[in-house]
């Protein structure tokens, strides 16, 4: 912003008119003198001796009040030392080309009340009816925290980056404030002070507004109106969330333009409704850094949170990701997440076992969701990928107990792909209606239960197998009605499902199938048998089972075996 640096220009009380108006001369009086617009804001009528109205040279030194029609010939700007700046509802603002305003200018404290009514708002406007013919109002970090904007009409300005810019820290009250033709931005904010409601914006190129720092959204001015706004969002440029803060639903989307992360230890909420758009190749991560977070995601089914990509194709951004500093008691409820992906990174990467009720994704790449060992929290239900091709998602093993059945994992050849092979908790494996694509071999490190759901498949890929009983930890093994197979669907894909002598005899695998393993397809290593009854085991290399020398079970009478070399060993 300019400054001339003019000195206070000499004042005479006008007779009668209570105000005091400057004598100085002015380079623009014509423009100055144009006629304002007079619409829905009729002039003040209690102007009091010693106000001051008519042309004035823009500078501020000690406390001032204004009233009237106020005709600036200069830039506004406060200085030499603390300053209480009133201006009285009604009083209207005249700025000439490329003029601005700035409260708390060079480190000086000012404090402004600029409290107008609804039948006589405060109004800066341009000497020409143009947007952008001003710059902006600039609120600095000097101004004081009672301070007060209400009732304020903006017009013309925002030839720079907004109409306002509030650079305060300090929470300031703004209520009912409108911003009509700006060229730019409605405002750009750091703060906003609780209770400040209605921020309008018409007319203008927009955003509606920029948040400049996390404590601007909390107390984002709801209840006003957008119109006409080319641009129809509120801006996220602070990327570091360092205080505890709620997103609420602006009836608008944000745009999130620099990722969000939190650097300290802090509460994120997300109120039903809100929608935020990411620019390319932008990333959320809760729980940065070892710092802790607890996110609630609040969407209900008719107003769910969405997260999506400002282009709307799949991998435009990077997507969500939730670490394990991230409190257990955390909760997703009513989210949706499209177009993430980019960078090979998961649109949704968990990491914390919180709850996650109603999580769905479309149109991203992927895996849509990596999920580590510590799985979701009981009570979680009804993830939805909405694919039906490739792997839906991406699942630690020792977690895949945890996964809510109800939702849907994907359609047609869509698969859940389980990764490190580790079991290590109690649990059952749920029948996700996809398969499960076992990339690394499975095994109980634990001593552990473990069911499979009737009508579960495992795929598995090339030279893995199922072993139970590893490493001498005991097992009690159930599954009645599962298919065991091969990626490619040939004889030795696998290596096949492995029975130690640790797998309890409370154990059983009936009525399923085992397809495409090597020699042989069903190891049974326990001396007194296992209950494998109802199955069959077939396209083997080998032999479809191998069992123990004192194993005196007759598996050939009660399976159906039909293998290479042969039905058991």
């Amino acid at each position: 912003m300019k400054k001339k640096f003019l000195g206070i220009a000499f004042a005479t009380i006008i007779a009668g008119s209570g105000c005091i108006t400057s004598t100085s001369g002015s380079d623009n009086n014509e423009e100055n003198n144009v006629e304002p617009n007079n619409e829905n804001n009729p002039p003040s009528a209690d102007c009091q001796t010693g106000d001051v109205g008519g042309d004035f040279d823009g500078k501020i030194e000690g406390d001032i009040t204004f009233c009237g029609t106020v005709n600036v010939l200069d830039d506004i700007y406060n200085t030499g030392g603390a300053s209480k700046i009133t201006i009285r509802p009604g009083t209207r603002f005249i700025m000439s080309v490329d003029q601005s305003v700035e409260f708390g200018w060079a480190g000086n404290e000012a404090t402004v009340i600029a409290q107008g009514t609804a039948a006589n708002p405060i109004v800066f406007e341009g000497t020409s009816p143009n947007a952008g013919h001003w710059e902006e109002i600039t609120i600095n970090n000097t101004v004081t925290s009672d301070s007060v904007f209400e009732h304020v009409i903006v017009r013309h300005a925002g030839s720079d980056r907004a109409a306002i810019v509030n650079n305060n820290e300090r929470s300031l009250l703004f209520k009912d404030v409108t911003i009509e033709q700006s060229a730019s931005a409605g405002i750009a904010s750091k703060s906003f002070k609780s209770g400040s409601s209605n921020l309008n914006v018409k007319d203008s190129v927009g955003p509606v507004a920029i948040l400049d720092h996390a404590l601007a959204v909390t107390n984002f001015p709801l209840g006003g109106t957008y119109e006409n706004v080319e641009d129809n969002r509120v801006a996220v440029e602070f990327d570091n969330i360092t205080d505890s803060v709620t997103f609420q639903n602006p009836g608008i989307p944000y745009y999130n333009i620099n990722g969000l992360y939190n650097s300290a230890d802090v509460d994120v909420t997300f109120e039903a409704g809100v929608e935020m758009e990411f620019r390319v190749d932008q990333q959320v991560e809760f729980g940065w850094a070892g710092n802790e977070m607890t996110l609630n995601v609040n969407g209900t089914e008719d107003a769910p949170v969405v997260f999506r990509g400002s282009t709307q194709e799949a991998g435009h951004w990077y997507g969500v990701r939730i670490n394990g500093t991230v409190t257990t008691d955390s909760t997703i409820s009513n989210m949706e997440i499209w177009h993430a992906g980019s960078g090979d990174r998961y649109p949704a990467r968990i990491q914390s076992e919180i709850t996650v009720n109603s999580l769905t994704f479309a149109e991203n790449a992927l895996p849509a969701l990596s999920l580590g060992e510590q799985g979701l929290r009981d009570g979680s239900s009804n993830i939805n990928v909405n694919t039906d091709t490739g792997i839906a998602a991406e699942i630690h093993s020792a977690a895949a107990h945890t996964l809510p059945a109800d939702g849907s994992w994907g359609t047609g050849d869509a698969m859940v792909e389980l990764v490190d092979g580790r079991l290590s908790n109690n649990g059952t494996l749920p029948n996700l209606n996809v398969p499960y694509r076992v990339a690394d071999s499975l095994y109980n490190n634990a001593d552990i239960e473990y069911e499979i759901e009737t009508g579960t498949k495992l795929v598995f890929s090339s030279d893995t197998y199922f072993e139970l009983g590893w490493a001498g930890n005991a097992i009690t093994f159930s599954a009645d009605g599962i298919e065991l197979v091969g990626q490619a669907g040939n004889a030795g894909d696998w290596q096949g499902l492995r029975w130690n002598n640790t797998v309890s005899s409370a154990s059983f695998l009936r009525n399923s199938t085992i397809s495409d393993a090597g020699d042989p397809a069903l190891r049974i290593q326990k001396t007194e048998g296992a209950d494998i009854t109802g199955n069959t085991i077939e396209n083997s290399s080998g032999f479809c089972i191998s069992k123990a020398n004192d194993d005196t079970t007759d598996y050939a009478a009660g399976n159906t075996l039909d293998c290479a070399s042969g039905g058991v060993e």
